[in-house]
């Protein structure tokens, strides 16, 4: 609740005070709260603005009265009450008005507030992060309808075992429902058309799931973890399926609809998918696509495909034969690598192209036919390189420890030359699992667009894609849960960045000097962010999640592009110069959760025109610096 330390308006009160008392009222008369929770505020801010708080309470009282005799009686002298008792309680006539039709129309159903933080017809989040069983979404709340539910409204809800949502609705934000681990039954209504990245994270006891028709959709990561479920339906409206969309391992089967034209990495390590069906739009089976579907034991590829991306089935061990159509015209790198039931393969034209290492690790392979003539594979090199057109390719370097442009050493993978464009980094090198990227494993790789981090790793090492200044892109997988300093440190040209729901700590200088970075969504497992950690960044605006409780030294230090920042209500520190030289910050409120307050958090912040704080924190920052032009209003 805010008190405006400036002018009052002419019949004694100020604006803030005014919404304060229309804020209280609204919390009372509509969302249920008892009056008495209310009046410690009430008293203090009318000493404050030198309003008699004793007849304002009972004002107060008796327009609750009021309201709740027109609720029973719907008479009109019950309705007068009201609105002769709202001016002496400083309320508007809209807001009166507002109030009285809801009273009128709203059951509160059944009188039993919702779990939930509604705001202007969005589920923002659930207020009991234990709570046990289901949840009904109702489709009006307050006189608005329900349209959106907000990125991480239910995330980590690990007791909801269901949640039944309005044919309202028709946005539902990132990580919706991510970790909630007991849910087992979920409808979306026609009425969405997108299931957003990371939708349904790690909801590992969810059995089936039907997509609606109206989704044309199905974002990064969606159903990842979901380990329980066996069946989905996919609908023809789907035309796009983002990468490691589905990465179940209970999938069992999976029909993909005629509307689908490209299939990306999304089905990577459903380990008990045994059959897929594929339609005849498909024209790019992209890579890693069916990378570890360990019990894929055949697979139909229609002649509308005319490209198979690099490991697009590697680690496919239970695949023992496969026909390649006439409209193929590339099979890439490493596309059936580790494929080791395969043993041989019908390509039906004879200029498909097969890149090096198509067939690595394929130790049972016998022979390729195309039209015509039979390659036969012998112990040479051809069995590790490839064949293109029935000649050996040119062989790669020969190294210790290398694939391609890699060597590992313990499980952490390192660079060993440069890289170039949108790499898709192994999950395993020479048998062994890449678990980790390496302290300067990738360090100034310019020419570097983007790279996708695959499933097995869990950390990033200290400056592992420092000065990567041509890289746009970054992915990492749910399974990262460590984020080393400096690890993408002036990445200049990077503008998006995909964090995993797992990393607990973004760490010092972590994107310092990525000035094209204008926007990250930080998931709600993140606890601290590190010193310098954005310095520099093109930031317009940033949301904490309620898990932050350090902001370390200058961790937005120098973004003159930032508007905006929300932070959260459970932050207990913040470091010296943490928003220092954001020119063109407008707003901000320290919570009162803040017990630490570094010195210099708004030096340089010119333009900063409203700040919202604690007077214990208001007291130190007087003493170190405020903008002269900020106008201050205290919170308790």
């Amino acid at each position: 609740m805010l008190v405006n330390m400036q002018d009052k308006t002419a019949i004694g009160i100020s604006d803030t005070f005014r919404q304060f008392i229309e804020a209280l009222v609204e919390e009372v008369a509509i969302n249920g709260e008892p009056f008495d929770a209310q009046k410690k505020w009430l008293r203090k801010y009318s000493e404050f603005e030198g309003v008699d708080y004793a007849a304002l309470e009972k004002n107060l009282s008796d327009f609750f009265i009021a309201l709740k005799d027109w609720k029973t009686l719907k008479s009109q002298s019950s309705q007068m009450a009201a609105k002769m008792l709202s001016r002496s309680c400083f309320l508007s006539d809209v807001v009166v008005d507002n109030l009285l039709q809801q009273h009128g129309d709203i059951d509160h159903l059944n009188q039993e507030r919702l779990p939930l933080m509604i705001k202007n017809g969005a589920v923002v989040r659930c207020l009991n992060r234990s709570h046990k069983g289901s949840i009904v979404i109702p489709a009006v709340f307050e006189g608005k309808r329900i349209t959106t539910i907000v990125k991480r409204a239910f995330s980590g809800c690990e007791g909801i075992t269901s949640i039944t949502i309005p044919d309202s609705v028709t946005v539902i934000g990132e990580s919706a429902f991510a970790g909630c681990s007991e849910l087992t039954s979920i409808k979306i209504p026609n009425s969405v058309t997108e299931l957003n990245s990371g939708l349904f994270s790690n909801c590992s006891k969810l059995p089936s799931f039907v997509i609606p028709e109206s989704v044309k959709k199905i974002g990064g990561g969606a159903f990842y973890g979901c380990s329980t479920l066996f069946s989905i339906v996919i609908p023809n409206s789907v035309t796009e399926i983002e990468p490691n969309a589905f990465g179940c391992s209970g999938l069992k089967s999976l029909i993909i609809p005629n509307s689908v034209v490209t299939l990306s990495l999304g089905f990577g390590n459903c380990t008990n998918l045994k059959s897929i069906v594929l339609p005849n739009t498909v024209k790019y089976i992209a890579p890693h696509c069916f990378s570890g579907c360990s019990s894929l034991t055949s697979i139909n590829i229609p002649d509308s495909v005319v490209l198979i991306g690099k490991s697009a089935f590697k680690d496919c061990s239970s695949l023992v034969s496969i026909t390649i159509p006439y409209s193929v015209k590339e099979i890439e790198e490493c596309a059936f690598e580790g494929c080791k039931e395969l043993t041989s393969i019908t390509i039906l034209n004879p200029a498909t192209t097969i890149s090096l290492g198509a067939f690595r690790g394929c130790p049972n392979f016998k022979s390729i036919k195309r039209p015509g003539k039979s390659d036969t594979v012998t112990n040479d090199s051809n069995q590790l390189y490839g064949i293109s057109r029935g000649r050996q390719t040119d062989k790669p370097k020969t190294k210790t420890d290398l694939e391609g442009s890699y060597r590992i050493n313990k499980g952490i993978i390192y660079g060993t030359e440069k890289l170039k464009g949108r790499v898709t980094l192994p999950s395993s090198i020479n048998g062994e699992t890449v678990i980790g990227i390496g302290n300067r494993a990738f360090e100034h790789n310019p020419e570097l667009e983007s790279v996708v981090i695959p499933d097995t790793v869990t950390s990033i090492g200290v400056s592992a894609f420092e000065r990567c200044v041509g890289m746009k892109v970054a992915v990492m997988p749910m399974s990262v849960t460590t984020l080393n300093e400096a690890a993408f440190m002036s990445c200049k040209k990077l503008i998006r960045v995909d964090f995993s729901n797992q990393l607990q700590n973004i760490a010092s200088r972590a994107f310092s000097g990525c000035s094209s970075l204008t926007e990250v969504d930080i998931p709600d497992s993140v606890r601290a962010i590190g010193k310098e950690a954005f310095l520099g960044c093109g930031l317009e605006s940033v949301t904490l999640p309620d898990s932050v409780t350090l902001l370390d030294d200058k961790a937005f230090f120098d973004c003159k592009d930032l508007l905006s920042v929300s932070l959260s209500d459970r932050l207990v520190q913040i470091g010296g110069c943490v928003f220092g030289n954001c020119k063109n910050l407008r707003s901000l409120t320290i919570p009162n959760s803040v017990r630490i307050l570094g010195k210099g958090i708004l030096l340089g912040c010119t333009n900063l025109k409203d700040l919202a704080v604690g007077r214990k924190n208001y007291e130190i920052l007087k003493k170190d610096f405020l903008p002269a032009s900020t106008a201050v209003h205290l919170i308790d």
